[in-house]
C-alpha cells in the first residue's frame, strides 16, 4: 500500500492550507482519494467537480465519480460509468477492472465481475488484487467458506483487508440459519474492524 500520509504530508508542505487548489490534477486527485478514505463527501464532490474543468483531467475525475458511487453503494450506475470508460479508454485498465468487479459483484453482474477478475489475474504483479477481488465476489454471492477459505490465503494482509474481512462478517451475518447470538457477534466484530480502520485513517488527519 502506498504510504498516503506520508504523501499526503508532502502534498500540503507544497499547498499551504488550500483545499483542491492545487494546480496540478495529479495532486487534487490524490487528495480526492484521501477524502474518499475519511469520507469527507462534501469535499469529495467539490474536488471532483474542479478536477472535471482541469485541462489535464484525463479521466480521473470519472474514475473518482465511480468510487464515490461505490461508496454510496450505488453499484448499477457505478457499473454503467465505468463500462462506459472502459470503452472509450487505452491502456491496461487495471484500475478501472479494479472498480467495475467490484461495482458488477454488488449489483449482481456476476459474469462481469468474474471476467474482470480473470483479466486481472493475468496482469503481471496482480495476482493479489485479483485474489481479494475474488474473495468480495463470493462474499457478495453469499458463498462464505470459499470467501473464508480465499481470504486466509492472502499474505502479509494490511489494513485494508480488515475491510475485507468486516465484509465477510457481515453477509455470513445476514445467515438466517447461524441463530440470533452468531449473528449479533458476526455484526459487532465488522463493526469494530471498521472503527478500527476508519481510526487508523483518522489518527493522520489530526
Amino acid at each position: 500500500i502506498i504510504n498516503s500520509y506520508a504523501i499526503r504530508s508532502v502534498i500540503q508542505g507544497l499547498t499551504g492550507p488550500k483545499r483542491h487548489g492545487h494546480d496540478s490534477a495529479v495532486l487534487t486527485d490524490f487528495q480526492i482519494g484521501l477524502d474518499l478514505a475519511n469520507n469527507k463527501i462534501s469535499l469529495v464532490e467539490a474536488g471532483i467537480a474542479k478536477l472535471k474543468a482541469m485541462p489535464d483531467d484525463d479521466g480521473r475525475a470519472d474514475r473518482r465519480q465511480a468510487q464515490l458511487l461505490l461508496k454510496q453503494y450505488r453499484y448499477a450506475p457505478a457499473l454503467e460509468l465505468l463500462t462506459r470508460l472502459l470503452n472509450n479508454s487505452n491502456g491496461s485498465h487495471f484500475l478501472i477492472r479494479t472498480l467495475r468487479a467490484k461495482a458488477a459483484a454488488w449489483s449482481g453482474d456476476l459474469d462481469i465481475a468474474q471476467q474482470d477478475i480473470n483479466v486481472i489475474k493475468r496482469m503481471p504483479g496482480r495476482e493479489s488484487v485479483a485474489l481479494r477481488l475474488q474473495v468480495e465476489l463470493f462474499a457478495a454471492q453469499k458463498l462464505i467458506p470459499e470467501a473464508e477459505e480465499l481470504f486466509s490465503k492472502i499474505q502479509d494482509k494490511t489494513p485494508q483487508d480488515s475491510m475485507l474481512e468486516a465484509v465477510i462478517c457481515d453477509q455470513k451475518a445476514g445467515d438466517p440459519n447461524i441463530g440470533f447470538s452468531e449473528s449479533t457477534r458476526l455484526r459487532q466484530h465488522a463493526e469494530e474492524l471498521k472503527n478500527r480502520f476508519s481510526r487508523r485513517n483518522n489518527k493522520y488527519e489530526e
